[in-house]
């Protein structure tokens, strides 16, 4: 998969340095990429998932790794965030930043 990956950057990288893709086309191609296709391959995979390889015990320690994290991080933003700032707004988005990765790859 690794291997696949470079070839797509490299082609991608190809294609734009010939001129072959233009910038306008490629940000159309970003946009179909990001709203479309790449949610329904998303989709696709968790609606066929077989749940009976998933392992709970390691779901369940991420969960709470993540959470533990969150509230952490949200406790933080709260003490050193100022007056002036939305102290509730800084915590949330903090936390967040904090616990949205790529949880995708896990598994």
């Amino acid at each position: 998969a690794l291997s696949q990956t470079f070839v797509l950057i490299a082609l991608g990288y190809v294609l734009g340095a010939t001129g072959i893709v233009s910038l306008g086309s490629s940000k159309g191609y970003t946009q179909f990429l990001s709203w479309v296709a790449l949610p329904a391959i998303l989709f696709s995979s968790m609606a066929t998932l077989d749940f009976k390889g998933v392992d709970l015990n390691i779901l369940v320690v991420i969960i709470v790794s993540k959470a533990c994290v969150m509230s952490l991080m949200m406790l933080t933003a709260y003490v050193f965030a100022s007056q002036r700032d939305s102290k509730l707004s800084k915590c949330a988005i903090f936390g967040l930043f904090t616990t949205l990765t790529n949880d995708v790859g896990v598994g």
